[in-house]
């Protein structure tokens, strides 16, 4: 005889989406708890800039960065679907996107969002 779950059961992949206000570099936050960035679905309006991120502590956001030092960046443009390594990310639960990086923040000049596609961790 078989077990039957009629519990809630997560979806494989799923869709975060990042919105950022006109006049802001750093986007809203999401927790991503079970889940590891596969990729960013970019749309036509943003303004010219790569992505990076910041994590959330019990007290604040702090930029994350790679075993090697350097900051962890996503090359994007508009209009398009960016494939991710998510490897130096695994793990990381609330976090908000920056358009730009630590060094270079770059303002969005209108209200824009980016979706992160996200698949379940094994």
């Amino acid at each position: 005889m078989g077990i039957f779950n009629t519990g809630h059961v997560e979806p494989r992949r799923k869709e975060f989406t990042f919105t950022w206000a006109a006049g802001a570099s750093l986007s809203d936050e999401q927790d991503l708890a079970g889940y590891v960035p596969a990729a960013l679905v970019m749309t036509s309006v943003w303004d010219a800039a790569n992505i990076t991120l910041t994590a959330t502590t019990s007290t604040s956001h702090l930029p994350v960065y790679d075993e090697a030092g350097g900051e962890v960046v996503w090359v994007t443009s508009t209009s398009r679907y960016v494939t991710l390594n998510s490897d130096p990310i695994r793990g990381l639960q609330k976090i908000k996107l920056r358009s730009g990086t630590v060094g270079s923040a770059v303002v969005q000049s209108a209200a824009t969002t980016v979706v992160l596609l996200a698949r379940k961790v094994d």
